[in-house]
């Protein structure tokens, strides 16, 4: 699996994670929750301290599905859209919703954190 459209957000822990869009939860682990959207890619977020989703649940947009942990030493959310492309989960580009008509993508290597101008 290439992980070339993930991000990771530094964040500390116990900040509260909500889902970037609306789905399915398709997998809910002590450190990872995955959100199957109706476009058929699914949203993983990994490096949980606790989740509070259970496979199957409908969840909309903006909804809490847990809280962030320290997995691999660094407080942070790993947060990546994959789709399955000839048998295999492929990354897929992230675009946020920010108000304009094409979205704002993160760049890689760029710090965003409270109070830091994108």
């Amino acid at each position: 699996m290439s992980y070339s459209h993930a991000f990771d957000f530094a964040m500390p822990v116990g900040t509260v994670v909500v889902a970037v869009r609306g789905g399915v939860v398709s997998c809910a682990t002590g450190a990872m929750v995955a959100v199957r959207h109706a476009d058929g890619t699914r949203g993983i977020y990994r490096h949980l301290s606790s989740n509070s989703v259970p496979v199957g649940a409908n969840i909309v947009a903006r909804q809490s599905i847990g809280t962030s942990g320290s997995e691999g030493g660094i407080p942070h959310l790993h947060f990546e859209v994959v789709r399955g492309v000839r048998g295999a989960l492929q990354s897929w580009p992230i675009r946020f919703n920010d108000g304009s008509a094409g979205g704002y993508v993160p760049v890689a290597g760029r710090y965003y954190g409270e109070g830091e101008p994108r």
